[in-house]
Parts: structure tokens; sequence; C-alpha cells
């Protein structure tokens, strides 16, 4: 996947990822669109290298852990 990191030197960079597989409790979706907003930029300081940014999120479930949906 390709997904928004922040980089070593608090930058970002738009980077090969690897694809994620669900936790027991978790959904993985296919992104369709995300938005970068102010408080992904304002906090991008303090996030570790390759914290991947974006958290309003629009996609299409494809996968789904085993104890997710009850």
């Amino acid at each position: 996947m390709r997904a928004a990191v922040i980089t070593e030197d608090h930058g970002s960079e738009v980077l090969d990822a690897p694809d994620p597989s669900p936790g027991p409790d978790e959904l993985v979706l296919r992104v369709q669109a995300c938005g970068i907003c102010g408080s992904d930029l304002k906090t991008a300081g303090a996030m570790p290298a390759g914290a991947v940014l974006g958290h309003e999120v629009c996609g299409e479930i494809v996968a789904i852990g085993r104890e997710a949906g009850g």
C-alpha cells in the first residue's frame, strides 16, 4: 500500500508500506480517500518516524478479524 508517513526529520513522505492484516477485533479498509487535517500537521513533530498520517478515511472493508463485527 502507499502511505504518507513521518520521516526521521519529522517531515512526511509518501512511501510503500506492507499491507496490514487485521487483529482479532479489527477491520482492514482499502482506502479510497483520506484527509490529512490540521491536527495531523500540528502533531507531526511529536510523532515517531514511520507513523502513518491521516485518520479521516473512506474505503471498502477488505478483511475482518475473527472477533470483529459481532
